[in-house]
Order: C-alpha cells, then sequence, then structure tokens
C-alpha cells in the first residue's frame, strides 16, 4: 500500500510485542496489471509534456504499487492498482503519476519538487541604473526553460539554487527569509562595476561576476541580514563580510562544479609579511595580562626574555582601562617603539570566552 507501513516490534527473543501503522480493510482488486509499464509511462508522460510544452520529459522510475486515493488526506478515497511513475527533466520538473494498472486512466499526480525554491533572473543590460524590467518582467523565472542563452545569467541561477539547497540542507532555512522569500538576482548590471552586491531585496552582479562563489558570498549577505542582523560596518560588517566569504567559498568546495582556477592553497607563512617572525626580531611585546602565572608559563615554553616583554608596566601593575586596554597596550607598545629609536613589536590582549587578538607594529626610526 502506497504511503502506509504496519510494523511488528519483537522482544530481545523474538517475540511479536505489538503492531502499530496503518491497515485498509477489504481491499479487492486484481494484483495482475492489465496494461505494460511502457504504456503507462508514455500516459504519464503526455499528461506532464503537456503541462510544460516545449520541455523534454521521460521516465526516470517506474513501480507497481496499490493506491488508494485520499489516504494522505485521512479521508475516505477509491483503492487501485497503479504503476507510480517517476516522470521529470532532472533539472525543474520532476512528478510522481499513478496509471492506473487495468483502465489504462490516471489516477493521480503528485509534485517530486520537494522545497519552496522559487528564482527570478533579470538581464541588467549594463545599464547604470536597475532594469526598467525589473520586477515585472524577469528574463527568466522558475519553470522556465534551462539552460538560457547567457552563460552569465545560467551560472548566477545554477549558483543561487546550490545556495538554496546548502542552506536548507544544512539548516533547514527556506530561502534567506526563511519563508520561502522569492530570490531575484540581475547579470549584466552597468554600475559600480567591478562588484557584485545585495541590497536587500535582490543580488546583482557586473559581468564576469557570477560565479558559484560569488553568488553564494552574496545570497549569504541576504541570510545573515535575515538571521543576525549584522549591521555592515565596523566589527559586526567584519563578522558579516566573513560569513559570506566562508559560505561562499564553502558551497564552491561542495556544489561538484570545480574551484577557482588556480586554486593553490596558500602557505602557512602567506596570511602576513609579518607571519614567522622570529621571536628575536622583535624590539618589545605589551600584553594585557590579568593573570600573571598564565603569561609567564607561555614566555618559557616560547623562551621570550623578560627584557622586552611590558618593559614599563603590564596590566597587573597598571590596571585595565575599561573599554580601552586594547588602546593603552598599543599607545604603550607604539611610545616604546619609538624611544628604542624604532623597531617590530607586539600588541595582544585576551577576550571574553578564550579568545584573543595581537597586532604587529613597525614603527620606523626617527
Amino acid at each position: 500500500m502506497n504511503g502506509r507501513l504496519l510494523r511488528a516490534h519483537l522482544d530481545p527473543s523474538g517475540a511479536l510485542v505489538s503492531v502499530n501503522g496503518n491497515v485498509i480493510p477489504e481491499i479487492r482488486l486484481d494484483p495482475t496489471p492489465s496494461r505494460a509499464a511502457t504504456e503507462a509511462g508514455a500516459t504519464a508522460i503526455a499528461a506532464v509534456a503537456a503541462d510544460n510544452p516545449g520541455r523534454d520529459v521521460y521516465v526516470r522510475s517506474g513501480l507497481l504499487v496499490v493506491y488508494r486515493t485520499g489516504l494522505a488526506q485521512d479521508a475516505d478515497g477509491q483503492t487501485y492498482l497503479t504503476w507510480q511513475m517517476e516522470v521529470g527533466n532532472d533539472a525543474d520538473i520532476r512528478e510522481f503519476v499513478y496509471v492506473d494498472a487495468h483502465s489504462g486512466k490516471i489516477v493521480d499526480r503528485l509534485p517530486g519538487i520537494i522545497d519552496n525554491l522559487y528564482r527570478r533572473a533579470y538581464d541588467g543590460q549594463s545599464l547604470n541604473q536597475v532594469p526598467p524590467s525589473y520586477p515585472s518582467s524577469p528574463y527568466w523565472v522558475e519553470g522556465d526553460a534551462f539552460p538560457t542563452a547567457s552563460a552569465e545569467a545560467n551560472n548566477m541561477i545554477t549558483s543561487s539554487k546550490e545556495t538554496y539547497d546548502f542552506y536548507k540542507n544544512a539548516f533547514g532555512r527556506d530561502s534567506f527569509d526563511g519563508a520561502g522569500a522569492t530570490m531575484d538576482s540581475i547579470f549584466n548590471r552597468g554600475y559600480q562595476c567591478p562588484n557584485a552586491s545585495w541590497n536587500g531585496t535582490f543580488i546583482s552582479f557586473c559581468p564576469g561576476f557570477t560565479v558559484d562563489d560569488v553568488t553564494a558570498h552574496e545570497w549569504t549577505h541576504a541570510y545573515t541580514q535575515y538571521t543576525h542582523g549584522l549591521i555592515y560596518a565596523w566589527q559586526p560588517g567584519a563578522l558579516n563580510e566573513s560569513y559570506s566569504d566562508i559560505f561562499g567559498e564553502t558551497i564552491d568546495l561542495i556544489n561538484g562544479r570545480g574551484t577557482d582556477s588556480p586554486n593553490t592553497a596558500r602557505t602557512a607563512d602567506a596570511c602576513s609579511v609579518f607571519f614567522g617572525t622570529p621571536l628575536g626580531r622583535l624590539f618589545t611585546l605589551y600584553v594585557a595580562v590579568p593573570f600573571g602565572g598564565a603569561f609567564m608559563a607561555l614566555m618559557e615554553e616560547l623562551k621570550v626574555s623578560h627584557d622586552i616583554v611590558n618593559v614599563n608596566g603590564g596590566a597587573c601593575a597598571l590596571g585595565h582601562p575599561i573599554g580601552a586596554s586594547g588602546a593603552r597596550i598599543v599607545g604603550s607598545l607604539v611610545h616604546e617603539l619609538g624611544r628604542r629609536g624604532g623597531g617590530l613589536g607586539v600588541a595582544a590582549i585576551c577576550s571574553g570566552g578564550g579568545q584573543g587578538d595581537a597586532i604587529v607594529l613597525e614603527v620606523n626610526g626617527s
């Protein structure tokens, strides 16, 4: 019985303990089909193709099942022996068509697209403003033939679906607002180029920017807006941008369409020109240390000389200016480097939850 299951529960010894599930009593039908699967498949294809003129569809799978109408709604219905035909195009068309295995007539049709993804794409026409076609006349809308004649549009449309699927599968979120919002995007815009952006309503791209990681990056700004509400300035802005960088690249890496070219991983010392600087090159090190013993153990581990650490007193001696500890240690570091005629120095500070920040500064000799 399609859509219903009867479960038997056994104890460790194999004895039947209970039975639960759904039972449809007094089913009377001939279990031997009068119509071949090929005939049922042709009927199903004709029905789906009629609703999608000019689109090629085919049977992806077929299964002989007992189907009862109204069962999913807990309503009374009729029971049939049917061919369940999955018809689609491996893209945006997928239906399950139930064809009576005796009469050859269609009993029911159920959708096979299981999300609420709805995309619209617009051609920016290289204009220096939003095209007049937005929002009433899209270049492409969900359900239209795909691919289109534009590679830029195809990249954007495909990457938008990959982004939707990522957040749907990983976090159960239906579009960026969590409520199935339409995903509008514009390719070939002509303003503020070269760039791409999310403006609170749609994403848009200058030519050459509709690649997967950039598209996912811009959509992630939309998801961030509706989940965290981070402003695009100062530290919240940095977090906003970093979320887009991280998830944009994640989608690029897992979508199976290849990665950026070139895609050479950075070496460990490529993050900063100061990475790997020997401690011997440092003239001084200022650290906000609320608990001196912990840092002294680290100094011992790293073989840091006491002669360069908090040379004019640290946090234990000078205290913590509320909301200005970082400014105090950076100021102390800069003045000390200047007093010594310049050189390299490090200022470091801890923060709640096991976090920490550090900065390398170089002061030129006067």
